[in-house]
């Protein structure tokens, strides 16, 4: 009798196991595919308020890995709007002017009172520099500042001074490199441009229009409307075109761009 059923269970279970593991394969894929969950891509804004993008502008953007780690990537990207969305607080005349006035000092500072480091920046450009705004007041701070010698020949080309003329010539580099990477800054300061996108060669384009009645159409919309200072706008444009000469020594010292400047904001101070 317990042979009985013990053969009789083990005859039932195996015949249930088996029921089992023949399920048709169609309702196998019907059960895993009901299991999968939905893959939804969203963006989301951590400040809702200056949401000035979305996600179709993000993935048209050029990109680069900058980090790799178990939960997926990260990534840098460059959205095509030169950051001029709803949330961008506009900077008037004075600002821009009070800012470059910051950035010749500080790049002065260090042609003439760091003479045990005689280097150029190398890397002087509107994205290394830091803007610290207290109460009406803006102070420029530069970064990278130094790393030309540290770096391999072969990344000399990414640094700003890639963009002075003697850079593709094989000249040394020297301060005066510096100075044409500063004029580069005054001109997207002045124009709203970026070096190197839309306009190629930026000093050429401003050089080209100025040429023309000194005409306004250079002018960042942004401060276009300000024409009582469209004078000392087009003053600081000659200032960016001397900075930016073919040859380094046409090029004014830094010393000298701090002064002129500092001389346009003195006629600037007497107008208001």
């Amino acid at each position: 009798m317990v042979m009985f059923c013990f053969l009789h269970y083990s005859k039932r279970y195996s015949k249930k196991a088996k029921q089992t593991a023949h399920v048709p394969e169609k309702e196998a894929k019907s059960s895993e595919s009901v299991a999968e969950p939905k893959k939804i891509v969203d963006l989301m804004f951590l400040d809702k308020q200056k949401a000035t993008f979305d996600l179709d502008d993000l993935l048209s953007s050029p990109a680069e890995v900058i980090g790799k780690g178990m939960l997926g990537s990260t990534y840098k990207a460059t959205l095509g709007s030169d950051n001029r969305g709803e949330a961008r607080v506009p900077l008037k005349w004075a600002a821009r002017l009070n800012i470059v006035q910051g950035i010749a000092r500080g790049l002065a500072y260090l042609h003439q009172c760091m003479p045990s480091h005689r280097v150029p920046h190398a890397n002087l450009k509107s994205s290394n520099v830091l803007i610290l705004r207290t109460s009406m007041n803006y102070y420029s701070k530069l970064t990278d500042y130094g790393f030309h010698h540290l770096l391999p020949s072969s990344h000399s080309h990414r640094l700003a001074i890639g963009k002075a003329p003697e850079f593709s010539h094989g000249k040394k580099l020297a301060l005066k490199a510096d100075v044409y990477c500063f004029g580069l800054v005054l001109l997207e300061v002045i124009t709203g441009h970026a070096a190197g996108d839309g306009e190629e060669d930026l000093p050429g384009w401003v050089k080209l229009v100025v040429n023309n009645d000194w005409s306004t159409d250079i002018l960042d919309l942004e401060i276009v409307a300000e024409k009582e200072s469209h004078g000392d706008m087009l003053k600081l444009t000659e200032i960016a075109l001397h900075c930016t000469e073919l040859e380094p020594e046409r090029r004014p010292t830094m010393s000298d761009v701090v002064r002129r400047i500092e001389e346009i904001r003195g006629t600037s101070s007497g107008k208001r």
